[in-house]
């Protein structure tokens, strides 16, 4: 068997795909897994560009809202930890951790999936050509919009 060389963008955006297939077929846990490995890999791009990625975003806005709100505001790490909390939980399980976990599937598939999507669209247009076949990314983000409208 000979070794093939594979473009990890490219490798991202058909997790990306493939994670908003599962969410369409109301398989969430699987596309919170791949969506998440999209989200963090072209949230690397979108930070190689020297922009902002979607949990940049998501620091800087929870940050702003404790402050309005006179309440603690918590440092970068505790805002990651929080946001990730279910994808990583669905990947890792360490001997201090509970055995369960609760959450609400669909939404964060749901919140996964759109902070990957955001990311696509932060990289540069020439840097985030559809790398999948017959371009049928754009295809499952419209769908994906459409399936979208009842979360929560």
């Amino acid at each position: 068997m000979n070794e093939k060389e594979y473009n990890v963008k490219t490798i991202a955006i058909e997790h990306l795909s493939y994670a908003i297939k599962l969410y369409l077929n109301d398989e969430y846990l699987p596309a919170i897994t791949l969506a998440g490995a999209a989200e963090e890999i072209l949230g690397k791009f979108v930070k190689k560009e020297n922009k902002k990625n979607a949990l940049s975003s998501i620091i800087e806005f929870a940050k702003l809202y404790a402050s309005a709100m006179n309440k603690k505001v918590e440092n970068d790490n505790q805002i990651i930890n929080r946001s990730n909390k279910v994808r990583n939980r669905l990947k890792h399980f360490d001997s201090g951790d509970k055995e369960e976990i609760c959450f609400i599937p669909k939404l964060e598939a749901f919140l996964i999936i759109s902070r990957a999507i955001e990311n696509y669209h932060r990289l540069p247009y020439n840097k985030r050509l559809n790398y999948l076949p017959d371009n049928s990314l754009d295809e499952l983000l419209n769908k994906f919009r459409l399936a979208s409208t009842d979360v929560g």
